[in-house]
């Protein structure tokens, strides 16, 4: 891990071999970028993609869109209007565009013997947002963990009910900080555990818990974390995304722009480094990070404060049995040829 390095492990550099991390400048065009943030500001974006449909998955100060490129293909070819489906369809054949050449970069750059393959990939935008409330649904106030129970002790209530009824439940409980049960998520009644904490436990199998969303002392837009693990006290142990390898961001605009501010790309030599220890990378058109997964690359995005921030995040693997993204961008790709536009 991180920390067993000599020294300070160049925990202060932006391209570094000893924690396999590399910045790389103008990617793609400007060109190719305007037509990803067309296809970002348009009805083509889900709410909450990829976090069940939670407006506010991350942070409660922003709303988060995101389109995979299968959906976004499925979007730009629904056009009945030629004119609006040819223009769609380019878009999403920019984001393609951008897709390959990030993953050409990356595998470039990877060591080892084996192909460098397509896990995960979502174009995605982090809105800021005026209310610091949690929403009109109940449910943008939780993160999900799945097979993980919070630890015994400090019980306020159990009870049975369903989840919906929980999450209202634990809003309007005194000193309730999640809620957990021994179930998989669904609309029946369970057995409910409401908690006056977030102390996570060991794996088991079944449990589910709903971890209330806490005002933080640095309200990021997306807290320090690591791809293929999660924190566990000061290790890291493999999430269900463990077969991620490497990671990458693509930025198609930066606060020059005037489209946003804030919402800088930071590394952190720890999970609780304080804002000073942070190494930044304020977004730029074209520019890309590229960097190994695991606890030797900690990181996260800051609050964004006005406006619409957009990137394209990309996960790789070398296990071919998790090519979600490669089958999604292969969809994407035979939908659009079959448009005759």
């Amino acid at each position: 891990m991180a920390r067993a390095c000599p020294g300070s492990c160049e925990e202060n550099l932006v391209n570094s071999n000893v924690r396999n991390r590399r910045i790389f400048e103008s990617v793609i065009s400007e060109n190719v970028a305007k037509d990803i943030l067309d296809l970002a500001a348009s009805p083509a974006m889900v709410v909450g993609d990829g976090y069940g449909g939670a407006k506010r998955p991350l942070s409660l100060r922003e709303i988060y869109t995101g389109v995979r490129p299968a959906a976004a293909a499925r979007w730009a070819v629904s056009h009945s209007d030629v004119t609006t489906q040819r223009k769609a369809v380019r878009w999403v054949q920019a984001y393609l565009s951008a897709v390959s050449k990030m993953q050409q970069v990356v595998a470039g750059e990877a060591e080892g013997n084996w192909p460098l393959l397509l896990e995960n990939v979502q174009l995605a935008c982090r809105t800021a947002s005026k209310s610091r409330q949690y929403g009109e649904d109940a449910a943008d106030a939780y993160s999900v963990v799945r097979d993980r129970p919070i630890s015994a002790g400090s019980d306020l209530l159990v009870d049975t009910m369903t989840i919906a009824e929980a999450q209202a439940k634990c809003l309007s409980l005194p000193g309730c900080e999640g809620f957990t049960f021994n179930d998989a998520p669904s609309e029946r009644p369970v057995e409910i555990y409401f908690k006056g904490k977030q102390d996570i436990y060991q794996p088991g199998t079944g449990w589910t818990s709903y971890l209330k969303k806490l005002d933080p002392a640095i309200p990021d837009s997306h807290p320090p974390h690591a791809d293929n693990c999660v924190k566990q006290g000061r290790d890291c142990v493999p999430s269900q995304n463990r077969w991620q390898s490497h990671s990458a961001m693509l930025y198609l605009h930066g606060p020059e722009s005037g489209d946003f501010s804030g919402g800088s790309f930071f590394y952190s030599p720890t999970w609780d480094s304080p804002i000073s220890k942070r190494l930044h990378v304020t977004p730029k058109i074209g520019r890309m990070l590229a960097f190994s997964t695991g606890a030797s690359n900690i990181h996260g995005v800051e609050e964004v404060t006005s406006g619409t921030r957009c990137a394209i995040a990309a996960w790789f693997t070398r296990d071919p049995k998790h090519i979600h993204g490669s089958r999604d961008v292969k969809v994407a790709e035979e939908i659009l040829s079959t448009t005759p536009v």
